[in-house]
């Protein structure tokens, strides 16, 4: 009788730490997968701010030569 109600509870507490790993493993997916998208908007803010920066330097080599051939 013991034996049984032992198995049943073992079973059970098996099943429940699958779950709970399976409930762990999405968990660190979905952090992962939000931490990737995280670090492609930064790439994509440091590139938007790396041509704003040649745009300007461009800007202002052309002004100095305007500047300079007045």
């Amino acid at each position: 009788m013991r034996s049984r109600w032992l198995k049943r509870e073992m079973k059970i507490w098996r099943q429940q730490q699958q779950q709970d790993q399976s409930e762990t493993e999405i968990l660190v997916l979905g952090t992962l997968e939000k931490a990737k998208f995280m670090l492609i908007l930064v790439q994509f803010k440091l590139c938007q701010s790396l041509i704003k920066l040649t745009e300007i330097i461009v800007y202002q080599g052309k002004f100095s030569e305007f500047v300079i051939s007045i």
